[in-house]
């Protein structure tokens, strides 16, 4: 893994904490950020036992060779157990829809839920199992992704952790400026501004799966390179100063940004889903968003 590139600490509490102090000033994302609270206490529940697995050197790709983890080498028999239980305590504490996907998704058996779960590691379209199941990719999606995301976080440090290693040892940097992560080969879910010690005002890509951050040039869409500045549009709003949508009207998609020089409080994957009216605005101005996030907005 790039040494530029990394991953904010998985601090599980914070973001508890942070979804629970946006519910109290946003009203209008209280039924998601409810979710959200609900949901990051399982996947926390993950990460601990992911980080005690010792799968690194299954799922990590030869040296020099990009994404570092192949989530498609885990080992599917040891998951399915997981993801089982997974399903059912999902169906406890989701919408109307997400229980009754889950609930269905549970009475196909393991075999199904496998090969739910398979697909989407390998980066496989969901549509034919979708459509098995009377459901849109996207609704189904939701499982084996919130199932994965704390596996991959969980791997990302210890893959970070065997870089600080390695650069120990002096091995050269690697730089990457691809739009897609480094370590687990997600898409980006945001973008995040910080001033760093040496950079002011940089902007950083965060992983939609393993939460991985790596630097990614201002002025440039992530989507399809667009460099022109009167071809890239901000769009920020009063009453959340600290995010903004970054418009492409080249390829018409949009992405959020999380400003943490104007918010240091923030935890960008909460405050992204609590922002749910600029999802609504942008929508109606006809843009289509690179990622949606967790709960599929």
């Amino acid at each position: 893994m790039s040494p530029a590139a990394s991953a904010p600490p998985a601090d599980w509490n914070a973001r508890r904490l942070r979804a629970q102090k946006l519910l109290a000033r946003r009203p209008q994302a209280a039924p998601l950020l409810e979710f959200l609270i609900e949901l990051l206490e399982l996947q926390r529940d993950l990460f601990a036992w992911a980080g005690g697995q010792d799968w690194l050197s299954a799922v990590a790709a030869a040296e020099g060779e990009f994404p570092r983890l192949r989530l498609a080498r885990l080992p599917l028999e040891e998951l399915s157990g997981r993801f089982s239980e997974f399903l059912e305590r999902a169906a406890e504490i989701g919408t109307d829809v997400v229980r009754g996907l889950a609930e269905n998704l549970t009475a196909q058996g393991t075999d199904s839920q496998r090969l739910v779960l398979a697909a989407y590691l390998a980066r496989e379209p969901l549509d034919t199992l979708a459509k098995a199941l009377g459901c849109d990719p996207l609704q189904l999606e939701f499982f084996p992704r919130a199932f994965a995301q704390p596996l991959a976080e969980a791997l990302a440090a210890q893959a970070a952790q065997a870089a600080q290693t390695a650069k120990a040892d002096g091995k050269p940097p690697e730089e990457w400026h691809e739009n897609f992560c480094p370590v687990c080969g997600g898409p980006p879910q945001l973008a995040v501004l910080l001033d760093e010690a040496l950079i002011k005002s940089r902007r950083l890509l965060e992983c939609a799966l393993c939460r991985t951050r790596w630097p990614f040039r201002r002025g440039l869409c992530p989507h399809c390179g667009e460099d022109k500045a009167e071809q890239l549009e901000i769009h920020t709003t009063e009453d959340l100063p600290h995010l903004r949508v970054e418009e492409c009207k080249t390829c018409r998609g949009y992405l959020k940004a999380v400003d943490l020089r104007k918010d240091g409080l923030a935890v960008p994957l909460v405050d992204e889903i609590a922002s749910i009216e600029l999802d609504l605005w942008a929508d109606e101005r006809g843009l289509w968003k690179l990622q949606p996030n967790l709960v599929g907005i």
